[in-house]
């Protein structure tokens, strides 16, 4: 089991991961099925691999201490998982 916050998708995030797949395609790179557009949910990850009768408990914290973030992302990349490493980055600010 996992456990993720996941923030409400608006027609801007959807549009930017439909031009982040554009670029994918371009590169080459190739991402897993879940993060194809119309499938993907947009999300952190803040665990992994939690027991199953610990998935309440985990769920929750996160309600009684998370706190809304406010801020501006300002580049997207791939990364190859386990063990991490960085496979591509590509700036969201458009000047």
């Amino acid at each position: 089991m996992f456990c993720f916050l996941s923030p409400a998708p608006t027609l801007q995030l959807l549009s930017y991961h439909q031009e982040f797949h554009q670029r994918l395609t371009k590169t080459k790179l190739v991402s897993s099925p879940y993060y194809a557009p119309a499938i993907w949910v947009p999300h952190c990850s803040v665990e992994i691999n939690i027991p199953g009768q610990e998935l309440p408990r985990a769920i929750e914290l996160c309600a009684q201490t998370f706190k809304p973030m406010f801020g501006q992302f300002q580049e997207i990349g791939v990364i190859e998982f386990w063990p991490i490493k960085e496979l591509a980055v590509w700036p969201l600010i458009h000047e």
